[in-house]
């Protein structure tokens, strides 16, 4: 690689001048050189390569190749932003958000990184994270966290990962234990199962996904999964019977108790068919045209400074 890009470098390509100065810079190809580095993005810059001008930057705003000088850092990071060059966003909200080189100011910070992070760059993406939740430069909001967080940590970014797992780790496990579950191990989705029905472990409470998740255990065979999954639709059939949180609702009962006797515990059937009889009808089967609450396969999301 080093010996195309000192090809192209030689012959005046700003984007090879640029590749030439990183190799030295990491010292990949060739020793490492922060001078040479710092000589070939100049003549970068000179043509006014935003790359060049990121990298240009991080030797001023580290001291590799010339003094510190972080005004100058800021001078270079802002060309580059100005161009529309991801990188330079980031580190140039970066030094706002830290005053170096500019006055601190947390609301231009923000600015320049939520540009960044608009590019899908992730490191845009954890510093973004972190203002929101610190409530720097925007109000204090844990969900954008998270949000950006993931964003960078999905996309590997260490410190996004850091930051999801320190700051938010029930989030952090319900996603590590979705995960599982969606590769189909039972005992996970009868905790995930669970954690949504009572609204625990980073899960909101939602029945439906609760049922998707305890079937699907259930279906494997799993006997704690059967039972919880009968427990779940005669806990549903109660709440329609009385009222409790829902519309009280003497159909859907039925339709809950029915699906509790199905999954064959005496006790879930005895309590369907004392019900059922206080109707007048040993009808457990769901009743025609009633839907099915619970859907037949749940959506995955998609999507964690310098």
């Amino acid at each position: 690689a080093v010996q195309w890009y000192r090809k192209a470098a030689e012959q005046g390509h700003a984007a090879g001048q640029n590749n030439l100065g990183w190799m030295y810079q990491e010292g990949r190809g060739v020793p490492k050189d922060d001078r040479l580095a710092v000589q070939w993005y100049r003549k970068a810059v000179e043509q006014g390569d935003a790359g060049g001008q990121v990298n240009l930057g991080v030797m001023y705003a580290e001291g590799r190749g010339v003094p510190k000088d972080d005004q100058l850092a800021v001078q270079w990071f802002r060309k580059a932003a100005e161009q529309g060059l991801a990188a330079g966003q980031n580190n140039l909200g970066w030094m706002y958000q830290e005053g170096r080189g500019v006055p601190r100011d947390d609301q231009l910070a923000v600015e320049w990184l939520r540009k960044a992070a608009e590019q899908e760059d992730a490191s845009g993406q954890d510093n973004l994270g972190w203002m929101y939740a610190e409530g720097r430069g925007v109000p204090k909001d844990d969900r954008l966290a998270v949000q950006w967080f993931r964003k960078a940590a999905e996309q590997g970014h260490a410190s996004g990962q850091i930051n999801l797992y320190w700051r938010y780790p029930e989030v952090w496990f319900a996603e590590r234990l979705k995960t599982e579950a969606e590769q189909g191990d039972a005992e996970a989705q009868i905790r995930v199962g669970n954690s949504y029905r009572f609204g625990i472990s980073g899960f909101p409470q939602d029945y439906e996904k609760a049922a998707y998740w305890l079937r699907l255990a259930a279906e494997q065979g799993n006997v704690e999964a059967r039972d919880d999954l009968g427990s779940l639709y005669t806990e549903l059939g109660l709440k329609h019977l009385s009222g409790e949180g829902v519309a009280q609702d003497d159909e859907m009962a039925v339709y809950w108790f029915g699906l509790a006797a199905e999954q064959g515990d005496d006790t879930f059937a005895r309590v369907a068919r004392n019900f059922l009889s206080s109707r007048g009808t040993e009808d457990v089967s769901p009743r025609e045209n009633t839907p099915n609450p619970a859907p037949n396969r749940e959506g995955k999301r998609t999507g964690a400074g310098m």
